[in-house]
């Protein structure tokens, strides 16, 4: 006969600490009880529960921010400077143009015939905080032409004979009729291609025939509200043969990059200037004026100079804070 053996007996405190007033319980545990006790957690009482929030660490508000800016200075004495050790530094344009200038003389890259570009970072965001705006995209005219250096795809469908010769020698890459509306429907065109293409432009005869190719060029097919359906074809292609196309690049939902040549190194700082005042306008034109500009940073860059200026922006582009200083302004007088 098997003799029964007394469950083992177990004490049993939550708290270590001498003056914490706990009552501590004598009970006895099988096995099976001792494996679903040390499975759980322990309570804490009500002693431990109180150290637990003493020692509670407290984040300053100005780790919370990351870098420390006060510990940063606020302007180099020398020329030659570690940048991590400074506030990031706003220039004015003119300032921007003579630096890259001074960099690109023959003494140095020699590159005065180099494009210089607006670097800007874009803001997506609406009137809505679930909405964003899509990607952009379009073409600049501006008020000083040069030389872009851009390499633009160019449809044109026309049944004149003499306007498929002048376009050709203008620059468009595909020029033709029902021959090239046949190109289309025997799949000699990718789909993707079509979409990398800039432009298709259309005589108004040809219009008709390019609406059964729809599924194929989305929007890319030409309309007379886009202005891409014209009796004019030679006057609109010079004119977007001149002009700059741009077109963003998307980092999250609500921000955006795109660069945008507005001019060449060796062009009168004028012209420059009223080349980017132009860009600037045609940008925030894409936005509603109650909304928070499109445009949040801009920097200037030559390439090939490794150069990078961050630009100040009061002067071309206003604010909330800005405008409610203005309206303030307007007010008192």
């Amino acid at each position: 006969m098997k003799t029964q053996t007394r469950p083992q007996r177990l004490k049993i405190t939550y708290c270590q600490k001498a003056n914490c007033v706990q009552k501590t319980q004598i009970l006895y545990f099988t096995q099976n009880d001792l494996r679903v006790l040390f499975g759980m957690q322990k309570p804490l009482c009500r002693h431990q529960t109180n150290v637990a929030r003493e020692k509670k660490t407290v984040i300053p508000d100005f780790l919370k921010k990351g870098i420390v800016q006060s510990e940063k200075r606020d302007k180099p004495l020398y020329s030659i400077y570690n940048i991590a050790d400074y506030t990031d530094i706003n220039f004015s344009f003119n300032e921007c143009l003579k630096m890259h200038k001074e960099a690109a003389q023959p003494a140095m890259t020699n590159t005065l015939d180099a494009l210089i570009y607006a670097d800007i970072q874009l803001d997506f965001t609406t009137a809505k905080k679930t909405k964003f705006m899509k990607n952009i995209h379009g073409l600049i005219e501006f008020p000083h032409t040069f030389e872009h250096r851009q390499d633009k795809t160019i449809f044109v469908f026309t049944e004149s004979t003499e306007e498929r010769d002048t376009c050709k020698n203008l620059g468009a890459k595909y020029v033709g009729g029902d021959e090239l509306i046949g190109m289309f429907n025997q799949g000699m065109f990718r789909k993707d291609e079509i979409a990398k293409s800039d432009f298709i432009f259309s005589s108004p005869s040809m219009a008709m025939k390019l609406l059964k190719l729809r599924p194929l060029l989305m929007d890319k097919l030409p309309t007379v509200k886009s202005g891409r359906v014209t009796n004019d074809l030679v006057e609109i292609l010079k004119k977007h043969l001149a002009g700059v196309t741009y077109k963003s690049r998307k980092q999250t939902d609500a921000t955006g990059k795109s660069q945008i040549p507005f001019g060449l190194l060796n062009q009168d700082d004028e012209i420059l200037r009223e080349n980017f005042e132009h860009l600037v306008a045609t940008l925030l034109a894409l936005k509603p004026k109650t909304q928070v500009p499109i445009i949040k940073s801009v920097q200037l860059i030559a390439p090939p100079s490794t150069e990078i200026f961050d630009m100040e922006l009061k002067e071309f582009v206003k604010t909330a804070d800005d405008k409610d200083v203005d309206d303030d302004d307007d007010d008192e007088n």
